[in-house]
């Protein structure tokens, strides 16, 4: 991991075992404390703050993000790690190519990773459609605003009507046509409700 190498270099010199065994190993000695400092970097805290947050003192951390540093990383200090960052630690037998394919697309983005709360697979999904947010007032609408919805329970328990504005062009995916049905219905039902 030292200097970037093409794929072809990298495939002629893994075809010797000794290579291979090294290789894999580099990567944990190297790829691990370039991984820590880039958590630590990106979360914007100091190796204090770290030692902190995993119980072990500054000059351990300082250690672990030496590259030159000849470490054995245990599964108990990489845990204290991943739950100090809050992220998931994956340790998983891979194929060589697998650990070729990362090394070679390997940026700095690429070290980082996001806490559980920062992750956008977890946040509650936006739909981005431009809206009109009115009232049934007997048969007619009265706009209030425009907003995008953001689905959530607040939403529902709020019994917001939300109408989407037809004349804008939107790509609908699976949610978004979704939404538009469930707005039309609610729609529907307060229009019958209101002339009865």
């Amino acid at each position: 991991m030292n200097t970037i190498r093409s794929r072809d270099e990298l495939t002629k010199e893994l075809q010797d075992r000794e290579i291979r065994d090294f290789y894999v190993s580099d990567h944990i000695n190297i790829g691990i404390p370039l991984q820590v400092r880039a958590l630590r970097k990106q979360r914007g805290w100091t190796q204090n703050k770290l030692a902190q947050l995993t119980g072990m003192k500054q000059e351990r951390i300082s250690a672990i993000e030496n590259p030159n540093y000849k470490h054995k990383f245990t599964l108990s200090i990489l845990m204290k790690l991943a739950s100090a960052f809050d992220v998931a630690l994956i340790v998983r037998f891979a194929p060589i190519s697998e650990l070729v394919k990362w090394e070679l697309a390997l940026s700095p983005e690429r070290l980082e990773a996001v806490s559980f709360d920062e992750d956008p697979y977890f946040k509650p999904p936006v739909v981005n459609v431009s809206c009109q947010v009115g009232l049934v007032l007997g048969a007619s609408m009265a706009v209030q605003s425009q907003e995008t919805i953001k689905e959530s329970p607040e939403t529902k328990k709020k019994g917001k009507l939300y109408i989407v504005d037809a004349g804008q062009k939107t790509t609908k995916n699976k949610m978004d046509a979704y939404q538009e049905e469930k707005n039309m219905l609610s729609y529907e039902d307060n229009l019958m409700r209101a002339n009865q």
